[in-house]
């Protein structure tokens, strides 16, 4: 038996969890580990030494990859004015024995920035994100710490892996970089810009929160996933009134629909980075499937998550012993996770076939014959696609298939391929057409089955043999003659010389 083969792709919606850890009563939080785990560089005699501890980056590198663990969620945190892109990327594996220090899993995150010829190392950090439930959680995180000035390292960056929690770790970010606040988006100072969004059909409008409806900057940043948003972004208000940085309506005439939005998505007013009015949102997975323009807020707060993760992914069965598929995954900022289940039937294969009549009796076979004659009308073949799955079809012709004359046109002169349904492939061939042999193959999974059309010329199309016969005839008989005749003359000749002698 040959496997018959589905593809298809799963949606799933993380909702409420299915699947509840406990948490040991001595649970101790650890700090999490964090490691460079791959980097580009653009310079070619340039590596990187590291350890567990510390690590040297030339400072030719345009894309770092880190890495964290952590027997808890957890989160990324970073600050670099020249950062291009992130991407982070979040799993979790069962841990068989736990112990003290674990709740049954290792929680891995990957974080993923492309600079632009960086001057100062990226501020990162891998901090535990603690989820409801467990007790006299400090936020530990690991991060990244330089060990040389510039002055004394100018082709390196000499970095040690330290540790802390969220406190220390603001305090050592705001030190490093002079600020005291954070360049995310969303630091409105001021209350000088305004967010006009329609939550019914997505149009939006960026202007000065004074009343003047001026058009100023907006930034649009979509994001996979909460973290990602939450990396560029976070929201504050800035003790501003409610509704003069953000309003869930838009009524001016310069309100602009969102052309294309992914399910989450950052939408910001104002000067890039420090200064702007910033908010998250998200569209249900109705609204995605449905076309719907409806937004929802809620990335910005951990309390708020938009609860819908799409995950998709194309799997092939190959045995109708398969009878279901389960998806775990891990709910955001959680212990918790969620299991979905979907049944399925896989059903056995089916060779392609033909029906042949013998005796009356209809019989499936593989191989088939059929006789015709070429006309000088055009002739249609037909091909049925059995099988399950159903069969694809080929088309020979005197042995050739079509995209083997090379373009060369001396097949396709002759012949045209019409219906091709589900169900059957149809081919049409031209008056007086040259092929002694036309075979439809027909393929799938579990076999293959052949169906030959075989010609020879009729008696309309063939009035000209029985002329070239004639000709042919003669010809031969009179080159006949003429050898008798040749033949008695010089015999002739020789008796006559004979009497002379």
């Amino acid at each position: 038996m040959v496997p018959y083969y589905i593809f298809m792709t799963l949606f799933v919606i993380l909702t409420e969890s299915d699947a509840t850890l406990t948490i040991p009563e001595n649970f101790t939080e650890t700090y999490p580990i964090l490691n460079l785990k791959s980097y580009k560089l653009f310079a070619k005699n340039r590596t990187v030494e590291q350890n567990q501890t510390h690590f040297r980056l030339p400072r030719v590198f345009d894309e770092l990859v880190f890495e964290c663990n952590s027997t808890l969620p957890a989160k990324w945190n970073f600050f670099n004015e020249q950062v291009k892109k992130i991407d982070i990327k979040k799993w979790r594996l069962y841990n068989k024995t736990p112990g003290n220090d674990s709740v049954g899993w290792l929680f891995y995150t990957t974080f993923k920035v492309s600079l632009n010829n960086p001057h100062h190392m990226l501020n990162l950090s891998c901090e535990n994100d603690c989820p409801t439930g467990v007790p006299k959680c400090k936020y530990l995180n690991t991060f990244l710490k330089n060990t040389v000035s510039a002055e004394e390292s100018p082709g390196y960056f000499e970095l040690q892996y330290s540790h802390g929690n969220k406190y220390l770790r603001r305090r050592l970010q705001d030190q490093n970089r002079g600020v005291t606040i954070s360049a995310r988006l969303g630091h409105n100072h001021g209350c000088k810009y305004l967010l006009n969004v329609d939550m019914e059909t997505g149009a939006y409008a960026c202007m000065l929160a004074d009343g003047s409806e001026k058009e100023v900057l907006s930034v649009f940043v979509p994001c996979n996933n909460p973290d990602e948003c939450n990396a560029v972004f976070r929201y504050n208000g800035d003790n501003c009134t409610t509704g003069t940085t953000f309003k869930p309506n838009c009524t001016s005439s310069i309100c602009s629909e969102l052309r294309d939005t992914s399910s989450l998505f950052v939408l910001a007013c104002g000067d890039n980075n420090e200064n702007s009015i910033a908010k998250g949102f998200y569209k249900t997975l109705a609204d995605i499937q449905s076309g719907g323009k409806a937004l929802r807020t809620g990335i910005e707060t951990t309390t708020e998550d938009p609860q819908l993760y799409i995950s998709k992914k194309t799997i092939r069965f190959d045995s109708p012993l398969i009878t279901s598929v389960v998806c775990q995954a891990p709910n955001w900022n959680e212990l918790n996770m969620t299991n979905f289940t979907m049944h399925v039937s896989v059903a056995e294969s089916i060779p392609p076939f033909f029906i042949k009549y013998e005796e009356n009796i209809p019989t499936k076979v593989q191989a088939k014959l059929i006789f015709g004659n070429v006309t000088s009308t055009s002739q249609k073949l037909s091909c049925e696609r059995s099988g399950l799955p159903p069969a694809t079809i080929e088309w020979h012709f005197d042995g050739i298939k079509p995209e083997q004359t090379n373009g060369n046109g001396t097949l396709v002169q002759h012949y045209t391929l019409m219906n091709q349904s589900d169900t059957e492939s149809e081919v049409v061939l031209g008056p007086n057409h040259p092929f002694k042999e036309v075979v439809c193959v027909a393929n799938n999974a579990a076999g293959e089955a052949r169906l030959y059309y075989r010609f020879t010329q009729d008696g309309g199309s063939r009035v000209d043999v029985p002329i070239l016969s004639g000709v042919v005839v003669s010809a031969l008989f009179l080159i006949t003659v003429v050898i008798v005749l040749a033949f008695y003359k010089i015999r002739k000749t020789q008796q006559g010389a004979y009497l002379s002698d």
